[in-house]
């Protein structure tokens, strides 16, 4: 069992709540790290293949999953509906159809963001998701 920590924070900045600890050291900590603005948060979540480092952002992606939840279980959903007792082999490939069809729209989806973003980069960025782009990620 994973012990509950104040304020959901980790060892470090525990010891730097300490009886003798300087919460302005506490608190520089916090607030060190430098708020992205649209622009880096889109760059970081494309695929290392094409440039970014694949962090997800939920409030952009919670909407597209789903979408593809209801697109995939909607044959069974039905199924369920209808009281069905077996599980038809057209049922299950549909939903295998369907779940290709999802991933190639949001691969499509994804090369558009990317080539939507990179004329808004600066130029060394530019040639940095080029070059990432033209290499390819590393397996």
């Amino acid at each position: 069992m994973r012990p509950d920590y104040p304020w959901g924070l980790k060892l470090p900045y525990l010891k730097l709540l300490g009886p003798d600890s300087n919460r302005s050291v506490f608190a520089r900590r916090r607030i060190r790290t430098k708020r992205s603005g649209d622009l880096e948060r889109l760059l970081l979540s494309l695929p290392p293949r094409l440039g970014g480092l694949g962090f997800t952002i939920p409030t952009n992606l919670s909407a597209i999953e789903f979408d593809a939840s209801m697109t995939v279980t909607k044959p069974l959903y039905d199924l369920i509906l209808q009281k069905k007792t077996h599980y038809p082999l057209s049922v299950f490939e549909a939903q295998i159809q369907a779940k290709k069809q999802l991933h190639q729209s949001k691969q499509q989806q994804t090369q558009d963001t990317a080539a939507n973003l990179l004329p808004q980069l600066s130029e060394s960025s530019q040639r940095s998701m080029v070059l990432t782009q033209e290499k390819g990620a590393s397996s």
